[in-house]
């Protein structure tokens, strides 16, 4: 028996780019209306993607109107249309957590090749803390930041694929 496990890791560490990075805190609705506003084509464009009157969109994205609101489907599509999960984000920091892109295991499972992924992540988290200590830049910081949430990944990967191991034993069970 084998299981598959995907764990997120955080987004690019691109200097700039389409997206705007979103401030702790950020309110959702702000939010939905920054990830709007900051597509290729603006509200108009996005609207026909989505498949919504743009004027209904407009209003629905106005943080002030109070009769119009995305539903969550809309957000999630909105995000999905655009690319752009800010409004997860926001979510997800309001409620205390934080989200990350799934990765796929890469070591399928086998305790051996996981720690061997996981070496490999501590090898590129050694090389990006010493980047971002010899020349600062926000770039070398966002790499420290991926290449440290990587690292988390690997070693949940790890200690799942040991916990599968105990499971697929006779008489293994659940490692907790």
């Amino acid at each position: 028996m084998s299981a598959t496990f995907s764990v997120g890791i955080a987004p690019g560490y691109v200097e700039s780019g389409p997206q705007a990075d979103i401030a702790a805190g950020m309110d959702v609705l702000d939010a939905a209306y920054l990830t709007a506003q900051t597509s290729p084509g603006g509200v108009k464009a996005l609207a026909v993607r989505m498949g919504i009157n743009a004027g209904t969109l407009q209003h629905k994205l106005n943080t002030n109107n109070e009769t119009h609101h995305l539903t969550l489907r809309e957000a999630v599509q909105l995000q999905v249309v655009t690319g752009n999960a800010a409004v997860l984000h926001a979510m997800a920091s309001q409620l205390g957590y934080e989200c990350r892109r799934a990765l796929p295991d890469q070591a399928e499972g086998d305790p051996v090749e996981a720690f061997m992924h996981y070496q490999s992540a501590v090898a590129e988290v050694t090389r990006a803390a010493a980047d971002a200590h010899r020349q600062p830049s926000r770039n070398a910081v966002r790499r420290l930041d991926r290449q440290v949430q990587e690292l988390t990944v690997m070693a949940q990967y790890l200690a799942r694929s040991a916990q599968q191991r105990l499971a697929d034993t006779p008489g293994g069970g659940n490692a907790y």
